[in-house]
């Protein structure tokens, strides 16, 4: 005990002098390697090694946001804090938070769960924000970032192919977790979503649903035609998780990405495939087609068609699937406590079920999948002034982005990186309705990390970096050249 105790002393000093001097480095792996932690996971030995991996991120995460902060105390050169978009909807919801809270007597361990879950890598955004890089590092950033992505998305074609052996050896090892999961197991009759090694087929899907409207909106801002064939992979992996989610959030980003790069023949395109799609789902209600609830077991037709039988809605309803969640949790939680809801922490997360909420004996709630439909959660725990200012939030944001982008000093990668931003938030809202998704910890992650470069200012003067490529061409000497966009991948 005296040794793991000398050696998260040791790391802990270590992780402060890093905090404090050089960030980027002990960042940069936290968020390269996270998309494969339950990969990790599977194979580390219980104890301090394994919370070491599930938890550490996120804890580097607050220690570099605050060695951040202390570096620019001690410049006095910079302001100490940086005004953002999020400042003032985040606050407001902290404090709706905290009478949520007050009012219903929430345990303090309970809140700090449920506003940990509702708020995941928030702190991530403001180190962003802080650290104030410039278009050439955030360039090379996000050029990894995306090779993580491509890497999951060929990690998945190649679980499709192979399969049960890639299945066997990817499927997340539930065992040591507090709480009782789905176990992933195979069937070699059905077809399944493939996960990656981001555990679940939704988290994958939505994971590179987002990558794909960057991609894409990256392509259309430069005009280059080499995003086409990261982009062909990254669709590729998203159709073989078969995930719905995904897919919808992919349609509705995609149509608002062709929107905000005024290729309205995209537009066109893309509203006629809704047309279509939905026209066929009419047909298999109105006829009462007989598919029966969509698993992820099911063929591909009655996985994306089996939302509109009338089979699925009753069976969707009788056993908790996110219809009864819509409709009947949903208002149980408005009559209970509309405004303000049950307190953070109180429902709707894993540690509510747990500690053994009372909220859900007293609503008469037995469904354990109240993760499925993230703004039921949201409304249980903090009520519609919660998600009022939780939305808020999340369009302040997207606002921020799209003002920028019209910046007409706005690089062709700075102009892309934010209208993309602005898309796949508008698709990860809407997906919000039939999923998890912000509480997941990839997807969340990836929100918050690009809404940093996204939704404010250009960092660094190029003059202040010391390099004379970024530097202006009259500082340089160099006569000036029509705005093109930055060369590499990205």
């Amino acid at each position: 005990m005296g040794a793991h105790l000398l050696l998260a002393a040791a790391a802990l000093a270590v992780l402060g002098v890093v905090a404090m001097t050089r960030p980027g480095p002990f960042l940069l792996p936290c968020l390269a390697l996270l998309p494969f932690e339950e990969l990790f996971l599977k194979w580390a030995p219980e104890g301090p090694a394994y919370y070491a991996i599930r938890y550490g991120p996120e804890l580097a995460i607050y220690a570099l946001l605050l060695g951040t902060l202390a570096r620019r105390v001690a410049d006095r050169r910079r302001p100490l804090l940086r005004r953002t978009p999020a400042d003032l909807p985040l606050a407001c919801f902290l404090t709706i938070a905290a009478l949520s809270a007050f009012w219903n007597a929430a345990p303090p361990l309970l809140v700090a769960h449920g506003l940990r879950w509702m708020l995941r890598y928030v702190a991530l955004y403001y180190l962003i924000v802080h650290l104030d890089w410039d278009e050439r590092r955030r360039r090379r950033w996000l050029t990894l970032l995306l090779g993580v992505a491509l890497m999951e998305a060929a990690i998945g074609i190649m679980q499709s192919v192979v399969g049960e052996p890639a299945w066997r050896f990817l499927a997340p090892d539930y065992s040591k977790r507090e709480w009782d999961f789905e176990e992933i197991k195979w069937d070699p009759n059905f077809r399944r979503g493939v996960f990656a090694t981001m555990g679940t087929y939704y988290a994958l899907g939505t994971y590179l649903a987002i990558w794909s409207i960057l991609v894409l909106s990256w392509r259309w801002a430069t005009g280059r035609r080499r995003y086409l064939a990261a982009l062909g992979l990254l669709l590729t992996g998203l159709f073989l998780s078969y995930s719905r989610q995904a897919l919808l959030a992919l349609l509705l980003a995609a149509i608002a990405c062709a929107w905000a790069h005024r290729r309205r023949r995209v537009v066109a395109a893309w509203a006629l495939v809704s047309v279509v799609y939905l026209g066929l789902g009419a047909y298999v209600f109105l006829a009462d087609v007989p598919i029966p609830a969509s698993n992820i077991d099911r063929p591909v037709h009655e996985r994306f068609l089996g939302p509109f039988s009338r089979d699925y809605w009753i069976i969707d309803y009788t056993f908790g699937g996110r219809s009864y969640l819509l409709l009947d949790v949903g208002g149980r939680l408005l009559a209970d406590a509309p405004l303000l809801g049950q307190g953070p922490g109180m429902f709707g997360t894993r540690a509510s079920l747990l500690y053994r909420s009372p909220v859900y004996e007293r609503l008469k709630i037995e469904t354990r999948n109240l993760f499925d439909v993230y703004w039921v959660a949201i409304l249980g725990q903090v009520g519609l002034l919660g998600v009022a200012t939780y939305l808020w939030l999340l369009g302040s944001l997207l606002v921020a982005a799209r003002r920028l982008a019209r910046a007409p000093a706005e690089s062709a990668f700075d102009r892309g990186l934010r209208l993309g931003f602005l898309a796949a938030g508008l698709g990860l809202t809407a997906a919000c309705f039939f999923g998890p998704s912000l509480s997941d910890r990839y997807l969340s992650l990836l929100f918050w990390l690009l809404a940093g470069w996204a939704t404010v200012p250009g960092g660094e003067s190029p003059a202040a970096t010391g390099d004379a490529l970024l530097r202006p061409p009259e500082a340089s000497g160099i006569a000036s050249a029509p705005q093109t966009a930055p060369r590499g991948l990205l």
